[in-house]
């Protein structure tokens, strides 16, 4: 029976978190938001990175004109997908819903492990209240956003042995583990990895404030956690700095005013969005005086940031009892410190002041992710407020059980309000327009697209095409892997790729950097020859009729929501020179492209791929420098003649590898040593 007890909690956010997710487990892949971009990208990594490079990094060739792959995103996705995949067998949708569950799963076992320091009860309340019902956690994991959570997970794990290192100091053993889980933070997330750096920051400025013993071993054993995570981590981290001057300022806050980042970092610790509501409709009922609008909205305005109150009210109470204490508790001490910190970044205030906005890291990072972590810490304080409502008020000691059954019975009750709408877990094989049109539409261009000679632009589904299933989904992403054409178009979002800063957006009704309605018919042709498309596909009515009027756009294909135009005179062409001379591809792949070019004359050519500093050029082997145009393409000077031009792609750094190994080799060694010690 006392194990039984011990276990029990975990028995049931296991089952609470297969409520949650067992419907991401039916047939197809996963549609939502940014699920069929990662996963494009995860399928890509393994048959064409891993496999015939042998290598971790890569290039991939067909969204955004080409990308580096895996060097700039978290690495934990894509080396655990590769394991299960290549080593597990696992198949790769399989693999990836897996991982999508266990984003979920982990971190909440991780919170309840930290949370029941104060109370074992109240942990497990504020854990599933935070993970199962508060439902920024679930909507995020599921559309795709689940490496943070990974990352997550291991930033609980930090706080955790954290807490136990401060109790034991002496630890060699908790030094290591520190220094190990602040590595696996960092493979799985840096922004996860930051609020961890900044968590143990905070941890010794407490310790120091609060003239507490041994804090020369603590400043040794942070150096070691330290140097070790940079050892180990650099096979990722230098990848990350030797690309800072290529990648453009691509993070962002809250607002562009201070007045909206003000009140949109207050407002989330106790108010959630509803799932059929902006907050914008509500205050036009109230202010409209529209009685029923208003308690309609006002019921699932409540159900959805009920959550948020609860966690709010007790973490108050638990503050409002730690600044009552005469001998402060050092983990509160550092929690609280922790909040106003993170509160402060999660703002975002430096995105707007533009100096700092474009410095290194920060013009990278995306501030509602710091929100997260501070909610970690506010769940401490809701915790052990609490412990001390039960010890004080006599009311809910003695009906602790009947309160107990009301709230259960409330949130059985509106449990579906809570579970994911069926949007967010909809797979390719339950979808009607993927498998009416979007397949069909795929199978039309595999049969009448070159790959080798072209791209296709698609434009974007989010804010184009009204059909709840995909209008914010990344579906086009999967569309190389279904045709064997490269696109533009397959997904937008916070990238750091100079070229979807220029013109390879197309979501909301944009094309090329500008609105559908204010791109000049030149300007378009001009932009599909650039990106070297020969077609084109409109998804929503505006574009369609204005590529109807354009003379040089032929119609040549329609299904449902889409409609497929062909520049009409235009050659294919993947180089285009600024004076005259001829070229042929001979070799086109992820990494590696030949062109033999005969030029009368001096030249100047713009190669229609993103230029990247790990793209090298060579003409007789001797290599060229390869410049980035004012849209982020490939721009070379070519020299009078008749030869091969070589473009190779290498992300392979040896020396930073054998770094990491020694970082690992040393960690290991030093939890040896603990065993040793003892």
């Amino acid at each position: 029976m006392k194990k039984l007890i011990k276990v029990y909690p975990y028995i049931l956010i296991v089952l609470f978190s297969v409520l949650m997710f067992y419907k991401i487990f039916r047939p197809g892949f996963l549609i939502y938001l940014d699920n069929p971009y990662h996963l494009s990208e995860f399928k890509f990594y393994i048959s064409e990175v891993i496999q015939n490079t042998g290598w971790i990094y890569g290039w991939f060739p067909h969204d955004f004109a080409g990308f580096p792959l895996a060097s700039l995103y978290p690495q934990i996705g894509f080396w655990l997908i590769s394991i299960m995949n290549l080593i597990f067998k696992i198949d790769l949708i399989l693999s990836y819903k897996i991982l999508v569950y266990l984003a979920y799963l982990l971190p909440t076992i991780f919170l309840y492990t930290l949370l029941k320091r104060y109370h074992k009860t109240g942990a497990l309340f504020f854990t599933l209240l935070y993970m199962v019902l508060y439902r920024d956690v679930v909507l995020t994991i599921l559309g795709g956003m689940w490496t943070y959570y990974f990352g997550l997970g291991f930033f609980i794990l930090f706080y955790y042995f954290l807490i136990k290192y401060f109790e034991n100091p002496d630890s060699l053993k908790l030094v290591a583990v520190l220094s190990l889980i602040l590595s696996l933070t960092i493979f799985s997330h840096p922004f996860a990895a930051i609020g961890a750096v900044v968590l143990s920051l905070v941890f010794l400025l407490v310790h120091i404030l609060m003239k507490k013993q041994k804090l020369k071993r603590i400043i040794s054993s942070y150096t070691i956690i330290y140097l070790l995570s940079f050892l180990t981590t650099i096979i990722f981290t230098f990848q990350l700095l030797l690309m800072d001057s290529w990648s453009r300022s691509y993070g962002f806050g809250l607002s562009d005013s201070v007045f909206q980042t003000v009140y949109r970092t207050i407002l989330p610790l106790f108010f959630a969005a509803s799932k059929e509501y902006l907050f914008s409709d509500f205050i036009s009922a109230i202010l409209s005086f529209n009685l029923p609008a208003i308690l309609k909205m006002g019921w699932t305005f409540f159900l959805s940031s009920l959550p948020q109150l609860i966690i709010f009210f007790f973490a108050v109470i638990g503050i409002v009892h730690f600044f009552k204490q005469k001998k402060k508790d050092f983990v509160l001490a550092s929690s609280f410190i922790f909040i106003i910190i993170t509160l402060i970044l999660s703002s975002g205030f430096w995105h707007l002041i533009p100096s700092l906005h474009n410095l290194p890291i920060l013009k990278g990072v995306h501030s509602y992710r710091f929100f997260i972590q501070l909610e970690i810490a506010l769940l401490v304080f809701a915790v052990y407020g609490l412990k001390n409502t039960l010890e004080t008020w006599n009311f809910l000691k003695n009906y602790k059980k009947i309160i107990t059954i009301i709230v259960l019975l409330f949130f059985i009750v509106n449990i579906n309000y809570y579970l994911p709408e069926e949007t967010l877990t909809r797979t390719s094989e339950n979808t009607p327009i993927i498998q009416e049109e979007i397949l069909p539409l795929w199978n039309w261009v595999k049969n009448n697209v070159n790959g080798n000679n072209e791209r296709i632009i698609y434009q974007h589904l989010w804010d184009n095409v009204l059909d709840a299933d995909i209008e914010v989904s990344s579906i086009y992403a999967m569309s190389s892997h279904y045709t064997g054409v490269s696109h533009i178009g397959g997904w937008s979002g916070a990238f750091p790729y100079p070229l979807e800063g220029t013109i390879g957006s197309t979501k909301g009704k944009r094309l090329f950097g500008k609105t559908v309605s204010t791109i000049s018919n030149e300007e378009l042709v001009e932009k599909m020859e650039l990106l070297n498309g020969k077609y084109i596909v409109s998804s929503e009515d505006s574009l369609k009729n204005k590529l109807k009027t354009i003379e040089e756009f032929e119609q040549v294909y329609e299904i449902g929501h889409f409609t497929v135009f062909k520049l009409k005179d235009y050659e294919p062409s993947w180089i285009e020179f600024e004076s005259p001379a001829e070229f042929k591809l001979l070799v086109l792949e992820s990494q590696k492209m030949e062109f033999y070019i005969n030029t009368k004359t001096k030249n100047e050519a713009v190669l229609k791929f993103s230029q990247h500093p790990f793209w090298s050029a060579s003409i007789n082997e001797e290599n060229i420098e390869i410049k980035q145009d004012e849209f982020g393409l490939m721009k070379v000077n070519l020299p009078e003649g008749e030869y091969i031009l070589k473009l190779n792609y290498n992300a392979k750094r040896v020396s930073h590898l054998i770094i990491s190994l020694i970082g690992i080799l040393l960690t290991l060694m030093l939890l040896i040593a603990s065993k040793w010690r003892k």
